[in-house]
């Protein structure tokens, strides 16, 4: 005996969705079956539910799936009718309703403070988003875009989800920089679909390499001519990570490095020796720098006098350069006010007069800001580290034509204070 059941039986008289999310697509699915021995069409006719396939045909023995989906635009309860309609069927009538909820969820924190991570480390926090609500509710993390700068210090494991009601999902936040010194605060927002928006900061700095000089300046003091001093200088690394160094300056410069680069260990110590190797009598002094990857830019200073049976410069003090370089930084350099070349074969001092009167190029120091230079001597504020000035004397040969100050090389220069 044949069977007679009807295709439209079995489908449900009423389908409930509950609560659904608003503004999401909540979807049921069902199955609608053909017990005869030939196809028959089908349609459905709704007017708020969406019925997909909406219309079609089922092949003898064979069934087919029906998705309804529902998509509520506030929160309010919908009720409504949709009527399946079977070739030589009586057409049947669906009861259809559905209960529209806000989603709403909850951040376990707005504001991500990692504070100062050396660069070349990585931290991580935890995100904890809850769902507080009835309904699922789908999220997304979106970073707002504020500037051209692209700061991409932070990531995020997973930055997109639905959280099942009353439930809650836990996302990585990790913190990564890549530029040192640099304070990043990245700004996104957490996205309900259909609910609320919640801001996310996130905030890190970036710190270099603790690294430090055991001294800024180291005076040789006065050395006879053809012999060498030897001074020792400390790099200390006080990070717990390793770092590497080089420091710039010339091999074949009276002031010699036992090293030009090198690499520091966490917590550890680089000892250089420094060799004063003078080849004239005259004072010599020079600014070395020492680059530190990931550190701001180090140097130390030498001096050196440099004396024979002859000549004996006044010698060259830490204070004189401190003060040539404070002007510079004041603006209040002129060539006037650091030295009168004069073509003379003696000075305007008598004491300097004695000793250097057979110099064939003169270097004389105006008298009023020498006084005021030696009674200042003591109040100099320190140099801040991040203004360097670099005179341009030290990158020229003697004999340039462009040095502010110009020698015989063969009667050695003074002092420079």
């Amino acid at each position: 005996m044949a069977n007679t059941k009807l295709i439209s039986e079995s489908f449900p008289d009423a389908i409930d969705f509950g609560f659904c999310t608003v503004g999401q697509n909540n979807i049921r699915t069902f199955t609608i079956i053909n017990h005869t021995k030939q196809s028959c069409s089908f349609n459905f006719d709704s007017s708020k539910f969406h019925f997909e396939p909406s219309h079609g045909s089922i092949a003898a023995k064979s069934s087919q799936e029906i998705k309804i989906s529902f998509e509520p635009s506030e929160a309010i309860v919908v009720v409504a009718n949709a009527v399946l309609y079977v070739d030589e069927e009586s057409p049947r009538i669906i009861k259809l309703s559905a209960i529209g909820k806000y989603p709403y969820i909850n951040l376990s924190t707005s504001k991500m403070d990692f504070e100062y991570l050396l660069l070349g480390k990585k931290a991580t926090k935890d995100l904890i988003i809850k769902n507080i609500s009835q309904v699922p509710a789908k999220f997304e993390i979106r970073k707002l875009e504020e500037d051209s700068f692209k700061d991409n210090a932070f990531s995020f494991d997973i930055k997109s989800g639905e959280i099942p009601p009353q439930a809650s999902f836990l996302v990585k936040v990790k913190y990564e920089p890549s530029i040192v010194y640099l304070d990043s605060i990245v700004h996104f927002e957490v996205v309900c679909q259909g609910g609320n928006t919640i801001p996310l900061d996130c905030r890190g700095c970036a710190m270099g390499f603790d690294v430090q000089l055991n001294t800024s300046s180291i005076n040789f003091g006065d050395i006879l001519l053809n012999e060498k001093k030897v001074q020792l200088l400390t790099i200390q690394n006080n990070s717990d990570m390793p770092t590497t160094f080089q420091v710039f300056n010339d091999k074949k410069n009276v002031f010699s490095f036992s090293a030009s680069s090198g690499a520091i260990n966490a917590a550890s110590t680089f000892r250089l020796l420094i060799t004063f190797n003078p080849k004239a009598s005259m004072n010599y002094y020079e600014r070395v720098f020492i680059l530190v990857a990931n550190h701001q830019v180090l140097y130390v200073d030498l001096l050196g006098t440099c004396h024979d049976l002859l000549i004996k410069p006044k010698p060259v003090l830490q204070n004189h350069v401190d003060i040539f370089r404070r002007r510079v930084i004041e603006g209040k350099y002129r060539k006037e006010d650091l030295v009168q070349i004069r073509q003379r074969d003696t000075f305007g001092s008598k004491d300097r007069s004695s000793a250097l009167g057979s110099m064939n190029a003169r270097v004389t120091f105006n008298q009023s800001e020498q006084s005021v230079a030696d009674d200042s001597i003591m109040e100099l504020p320190i140099e801040n580290p991040s203004q360097v000035v670099i005179h341009k004397e030290l990158f020229q040969e003697l004999s340039s034509p462009n040095r502010l100050i110009s020698i015989n090389v063969m009667k050695h220069f003074v002092s420079l204070y």
